[in-house]
């Protein structure tokens, strides 16, 4: 999904409800959590941090993200 996908599908809905998500392994009624604020995820500002300070899986993981992203924040 993008930014524009993303913000036109909230447009539909109340403004003043709060934002949750739900995680793969959730129902689709089901809350893992409530956003509470979103990063413009930027990959090569964490390389050294993630070098620096990570473990293998998370070094993977990490190899597996997008060069730059939005994440939504709980």
């Amino acid at each position: 999904m993008k930014v524009t996908e993303l913000i036109s599908e909230l447009k539909n809905m109340p403004g003043n409800l709060e934002v949750h998500v739900s995680a793969h392994d959730n129902y689709e009624w089901e809350s893992a959590g409530w956003v509470c604020g979103a990063t413009h995820f930027i990959k090569e500002d964490f390389i050294d941090s993630v070098v620096a300070s990570c473990d293998a899986d998370s070094k993977r993981i990490f190899k597996d993200m997008p060069e730059e992203c939005v994440i939504l924040n709980c």
